[in-house]
């Protein structure tokens, strides 16, 4: 391991060195775009910014469920387990980036998003079906982006504080501060959170369906970021980061249990990353290096007096990631971009038998050629691992503008993910020679800018979409012991629709953003044949979620009503009807009044969640909180 280690390091350092020799000062322009904008022709939803400023207090789950494509399976009440489904694919296909870092678990290849705070972050893009030879393994689903931004303002100084406070014991305490000057900037964002989560809900599992109040699932939560971005002479500029986090989190028994839960967990996280950006005239060097460590503590106990827990397990994982682009502009029509990726990993877990390490680095091409109405985008990337095959990955995107309210796109690119740590390695049941998951998406889109004005807006996209997903690695029961396995073969096909409208009357500003999406993604071949479910729904996947947000302004006053219905979901292989979920609408009101006096502003608002009581679950057995409040008020200088 220790001359992996030193590899590694000197890999690492040797753009750095490169980068210090001697360049020629010509004429700049600016050719910072990312490189999504520029080579991604994939179906990419950008939260907007009016719900962004609505929804402060919203951790990403929530903000998500409210307007994306995505389907957040939470583990019920606030501060619990938030995984992602985007596409019908699994919670592992979905990749998350901070700034261009993946920050996915090294061991089950997921996110939760409940560990996120959606007000730390200026942009906040899902990418749909994003290709694997732009941002590597685990796409099938897609990629969320939660970007940091410089506001490029010469001088500004800024202090927001939030306080917010709710049903069922939440208090939430919100601090940013902005200061910049010519040459620099400094973003700081704190947040602490704390609930009891002690809602009312029905019992469905037990007889008779009784009322009962949710015991042992409180939490608290506590984060804080910081953001330096630097502008150094011959347009050389640096990019900061500081992340950290920790989450305590009781939690409760399923429902219908008759007992307490002493099951606890603690999840910490550090994330830091540095990154060089350096313009020439026709060119663009970016050089980043990232380093994260994640620990998760997870007890349980017996009985509640005891001393000694009955499980004690942690986890422990290191990422040091590094990567080097070069990007060249050849003409107003063309441009290229050539670049790596080196990844050294590291995993602690009581289930290995002894730490676990790995470095796996990719190589990636991408171009983009483009003419008055036509534009073509194509990227091609090299994974490689000590522990699998090279995988070669594609995308070829075209792009076709036949008016300025027009534009039609069609891609097509392979994908693959690579086995997680746990498949792997867990003992009992992980295969250190499994297979990595493989396939292939297409998809045919179209966008139509029915009105573009300055107050009016109103825009359509459409999406259809087909995913196939092979060797795809599933937990089963092997001669008694579970075990990970390349047991499937899923397609993922459906349809996207958005439409957003804005515009005034009568002084009132009004938005709305509504969304319909159909998903079928079923199991086309299962390899184990004890399981009959083959042409099945995968469980947990809606085939139907459909939002809408309605946003009205008028002077100081803004408020949005939203509604989210989410269809029926199987919770078994054979989709038996007796065990399904049934479909729920959930409907929501935000309300916040503004007050400026000079620099300053007072802020106060009112939340209501769930406004009809609904009773539903997203994930079976844990119920989710019924009708809630939330009063909040803010101070900001500026």
């Amino acid at each position: 391991m220790l001359f992996k280690i030193k590899l590694f390091i000197y890999i690492s350092l040797f753009p750095f060195f490169s980068f210090a020799q001697k360049t020629i000062d010509i004429e700049k322009i600016n050719i910072i775009a990312s490189r999504t904008t520029l080579y991604s022709s994939s179906n990419i939803e950008i939260i907007d910014s009016l719900i962004k400023s609505q929804n402060k207090t919203a951790g990403i789950e929530e903000l998500l469920s409210l307007v994306s494509p995505v389907f957040v399976k939470s583990y019920g009440g606030a501060g619990g387990l938030a995984s992602i489904t985007l596409r019908g694919c699994s919670s592992n296909h979905t990749s998350v980036n901070w700034n261009g870092f993946t920050v996915n678990s090294l061991t089950t290849g997921d996110v939760d998003l409940s560990l996120f705070q959606s007000s730390f972050f200026e942009n906040i893009n899902i990418i749909s079906g994003a290709s694997a030879s732009l941002f590597g393994s685990g796409t099938f689903g897609g990629v969320i982006e939660l970007n940091n931004k410089n506001n490029n303002k010469t001088t500004n100084f800024s202090t927001n504080i939030l306080y917010e406070k709710g049903s069922f014991g939440s208090h939430k305490y919100f601090l940013d501060m902005n200061t910049s000057s010519k040459l620099i900037q400094y973003k700081l964002s704190f947040h602490r959170f704390s609930a009891d989560n002690n809602f009312m809900y029905i019992d469905r599992y037990k007889a008779d369906a009784p009322v009962e109040y949710r015991k042992h699932n409180s939490y608290k939560n506590l984060g804080i970021m910081q953001n330096l971005f630097i502008k150094l002479p011959s347009d050389n500029n640096i990019d900061i980061g500081f992340w950290c986090f920790t989450k305590n989190k009781k939690l409760p028994e399923i429902a219908g249990s008759y007992g307490i839960s002493n099951k606890e967990q603690e999840d910490k996280s550090l994330k830091l990353f540095i990154r060089l950006n350096k313009k020439y005239d026709k060119s663009r060097i970016s050089i980043g290096s990232a380093f994260f460590n994640d620990k998760l503590h997870y007890t349980d106990k017996i009985n509640p007096e005891d001393i000694k827990f009955y499980i004690d397990s942690e986890i422990n994982c290191k990422k040091i990631i590094n990567d080097f682009s070069f990007r060249y502009l050849l003409s107003d029509k063309l441009n290229a971009e050539l670049g790596g990726i080196i990844n050294y990993l590291q995993a602690e877990v009581n289930s290995y038998d002894e730490i676990k390490d790995e470095i796996n680095y990719a190589i990636f091409a991408a171009g983009r050629f483009q003419l008055k109405n036509f534009t073509s985008k194509i990227s091609f990337r090299t994974e490689f691992s000590e522990f699998i095959q090279p995988q070669y990955l594609f995308s070829i995107g075209l792009m076709l503008k036949t008016s300025q309210k027009v534009n039609y796109k069609i891609n097509i690119s392979n994908k693959f993910r690579r086995p997680t740590f746990n498949e792997r390695y867990w003992k009992p049941g992980g295969d250190k020679n499994i297979l990595s998951e493989t396939g292939i998406t297409g998809e045919i889109g179209l966008d139509i800018k029915l009105i573009d004005k300055k107050q009016n807006l109103l825009k359509y996209d459409f999406s259809i979409y087909a995913n196939k997903i092979n060797n795809m690695i599933q937990w089963i029961p092997v001669e008694g012991v579970w075990s990970a396995v390349n047991n499937k073969t899923v397609i993922s096909r459906g349809v996207e629709n958005r439409i957003k409208y804005k515009f005034s009357f009568m002084n009132v500003k009004y938005q709305i953003i509504t969304s319909y999406y159909f998903t079928l993604s079923t199991l086309e071949k299962v390899f184990n044949i004890s399981e009959n479910t083959t042409g099945k729904q995968l469980t947990y996947v809606p085939k139907h979620i459909s939002k809408t947000n309605l946003n009205i302004s008028y002077k100081k006053i803004n408020s949005a009503l939203s509604w989210a219905f989410t269809g029926k979901r199987f919770t078994t292989g054979d989709n038996a009807p007796e065990f399904e979920l049934p479909a729920f609408n959930v409907f929501n009101f935000y309300s916040l009044y503004n007050f400026n006096y000079k620099k300053y502003n007072i802020s106060t608002g009112i939340k209501i969640t769930n406004i009809f009581n609904k009773s539903y679950e997203i994930m079976k057995s844990y119920p989710v909180p019924g009708r809630a409040f939330y009063f909040n008020i803010g101070f900001s200088v500026k």
